[in-house]
């Protein structure tokens, strides 16, 4: 039985998926430990919005959108 390319493709990319989701599982617990382990001073839902402002300035909207939070959260954020 001969595989088509599309297939060969599928049963090769699965490899290749289950690693980078191991390493987005990997990276989010290194996150956890580093904010556990460090002296910010502000915890991480604090950081997100921040986060979200490296590539320029943002609306509210765009920031609740770019960090999972609700829009009256990031607007409240001291």
């Amino acid at each position: 039985m001969h595989l088509s390319s599309r297939s060969s493709d599928t049963v090769e990319a699965q490899p290749i998926e289950g690693a980078a989701r191991g390493l987005l599982r990997g990276l989010g617990q290194l996150t956890q430990a580093l904010f556990r382990a460090a002296e910010f001073g502000i915890t991480r839902s604090q950081a997100a919005p921040l986060d979200a402002f490296e590539p320029g300035p943002r609306r509210v909207t765009e920031l609740a959108a770019a960090t999972g939070m609700v829009q009256p959260r990031v607007t409240v954020m001291r």
